[in-house]
């Protein structure tokens, strides 16, 4: 008797490492050199290979992949080639849709988005999973520039796909983190609150006694001046009246 594996590889974890792998490019952008199209492309089509290879184990899965097999290298040509990877070009001019004979795989993507979206049989929530994601990874495609029109289909999926989404905003991002950290609210020492603001206090009062002393000074000197200026002129004043009379005598 065979037995059935406790939990069975669903299409999202079976596609994941491919778009690992395109985040991990989209990181790498200009960091990277032109010659590393070749290895580039040899380690996505591997990872193309590893994925019809583990959906065959499963009939229901390989169904769905080979469906969704096609967007998927639409996917992969369009974020390559409107990336800032050096070899972003070269990848355009040599799109893996080419190998296929797909030359509007922009536009063909969206086609099959739409059927997807018209089917309801088993299996297509998963495959409309795999198209949401591709959508929001910045897959643009044939409209590009159009955000609004990329918004509606990303919210014409989400009712379909509801069950795989995880609408907790209040959540943990990485509840394991969490596990062995201490979130209790611990007050700081008074004496590390209370001397940084005490000597900051005192240069403050520092400050203002010595601006008071400086203009004390300041203000002493000029009415000195003119004290010693008022007085020259009456000392000026009295002198040619004490002459006069001196003449009269």
């Amino acid at each position: 008797m065979s037995s059935v594996p406790a939990t069975a590889l669903t299409l999202p974890a079976l596609c994941e490492p491919l778009f690992q792998e395109i985040c991990r490019l989209n990181r790498l952008g200009r960091k990277a050199s032109s010659g590393e199209f070749a290895i580039a492309a040899a380690e996505i089509k591997a990872i193309f290979a590893k994925m019809a290879g583990q959906a065959k184990a499963d009939a229901r899965l390989l169904q769905n992949y080979e469906k969704v097999e096609l967007p998927l290298i639409f996917f992969v040509d369009s974020m390559i080639s409107d990336s800032r990877l050096p070899f972003a070009n070269e990848w355009n001019n040599n799109r893996l849709a080419y190998e296929r004979n797909e030359l509007a795989g922009d536009e063909k993507f969206f086609d099959l988005l739409d059927e997807t979206l018209a089917e309801n049989k088993d299996g297509a929530a998963d495959r409309l999973v795999i198209f949401y994601t591709c959508l929001g990874l910045g897959f643009t495609g044939w409209y590009q520039g159009q955000t609004e029109h990329l918004r509606k289909k990303m919210r014409e999926i989400q009712p379909r796909i509801r069950e795989f989404l995880d609408t907790d905003e209040t959540g943990l991002i990485c509840p394991d983190s969490y596990k062995h950290t201490n979130t209790a609210n611990l007050p700081l020492p008074m004496g590390s609150v209370l001397v940084p603001m005490l000597i900051t206090a005192a240069c403050l009062i520092i400050m203002v006694i010595a601006a008071n002393v400086v203009l004390f000074k300041t203000s002493s000197s000029e009415l000195n001046e003119a004290i010693d200026t008022i007085r020259e002129h009456q000392a000026a004043a009295s002198k040619p009246a004490g002459n006069e009379a001196a003449a009269e005598r």
